[in-house]
């Protein structure tokens, strides 16, 4: 596994941050950009513990939302109702505010327009982030738990401590189901390598509580647009075998986009498909964001477990990205083709 990038590190407990929110009535949840399963998950499970304990102390809860920028995911009407979140399209989180909780991210570039917001705030801010790599000045209360296989996992903790529950089995339905679906999600619904012990145990508790998991699986993944196949279909034609095959990149241009009618949110998961074949070990997707001469590409990266992993987090760090040792990502100042060389190079450095 890589090792976690220095000044990157826990300062405080997850029940010291949760007697921190506890009763306060206007809190600023965030995450990452672009927020996937995870980041909604946990920014909404908090949403709703803190509500919860402020509401039965007889004040008003209002105040304490999610907000999110970049695009959203198309199931979110049937996760969310809208008075929990706001977008930074609609407007700013209030500068009004008794604390601020970044969960899933440490980086100041994938909070995008969020990031002044917090960094004017370091002394109300606490980080709950499972990332290998992370901004420490980010708040003055950080919890990293590379280890932990979901950012749910931890912030399931600090619901669980928020509510008074003994156990995650004890959490509220609408409190387990949104952490269910981050530690559904950010592990394949459990088929990726960072799947644990710790988290089966977890989403068995949170199945307990009453989450319903067939619920989340078909609202988030058989509801896709078919945009989407078309888009995948169109990338995975142009796929190339790089390093005696161990390495498969595909690519997907704006043409692309324009031409299937896909949104942003269409082309998340591309990269798994290509491990699916042999003797591939890594696998990456670039999506062209911004065309020449403001180019601008994200690279999405995934490895294969077992001996001999390559770590991914290590290869897309040095084109100044971040993220897992099987997962991770970038956004390059590059043209598709420069940075199809410029990963080429770094991951077959990494194959041997």
């Amino acid at each position: 596994m890589s090792e976690v990038a220095a000044g990157w590190t826990s300062t405080t407990t997850l029940e010291a941050i949760a007697e921190w929110l506890r009763g306060k009535p206007r809190v600023v949840v965030l995450t990452h950009a672009k927020p996937d399963g995870d980041a909604i998950g946990a920014t909404l499970g908090l949403v709703r513990s803190m509500r919860r304990v402020v509401s039965a102390a007889g004040g008003a809860a209002g105040d304490i939302l999610a907000w999110y920028t970049g695009p959203m995911p198309g199931w979110m009407g049937d996760i969310a109702s809208p008075d929990e979140w706001g977008h930074t399209d609609r407007g700013m989180p209030p500068d009004a505010s008794d604390a601020v909780v970044v969960c899933d991210t440490g980086s100041w570039a994938q909070l995008e327009g969020l990031a002044d917001y917090v960094r004017s705030r370091r002394s109300q801010t606490a980080v709950i982030d499972h990332h290998l790599t992370g901004e420490g000045e980010m708040g003055d209360r950080l919890w990293v738990e590379p280890a932990a296989a979901a950012a749910c996992v931890p912030v399931a903790e600090v619901c669980r401590v928020l509510t008074g529950a003994s156990t995650c089995a004890g959490l509220a339905k609408d409190i387990a189901e949104p952490l269910l679906l981050g530690c559904a999600t950010d592990t394949g619904w459990y088929r990726f390598s960072n799947t644990n012990a710790r988290l089966l145990r977890l989403a068995a508790d949170l199945i307990d509580a009453g989450a319903d998991q067939p619920r989340l699986y078909e609202v988030t993944e058989q509801r896709q647009r078919p945009a989407r196949l078309y888009a995948i279909g169109r990338a995975l034609s142009g796929m190339r075998l790089f390093h005696k095959d161990q390495l498969a990149v595909a690519s997907i241009t704006q043409k692309d986009i324009g031409d299937t009618e896909a949104a942003p949110g269409d082309t998340g998961g591309f990269a798994d498909m290509m491990l699916a074949i042999r003797g591939v070990r890594v696998a990456a997707i670039l999506t062209e964001v911004e065309q020449a001469p403001n180019a601008v590409v994200k690279m999405s990266v995934r490895s294969k477990p077992g001996p001999g992993a390559v770590d991914v987090n290590t290869i897309v760090s040095g084109l100044g990205g971040g993220g897992h040792a099987r997962a991770a990502g970038a956004k390059v100042r590059m043209t598709l083709a420069e940075a199809t060389d410029a990963l080429v190079k770094a991951t077959s450095e990494a194959l041997g």
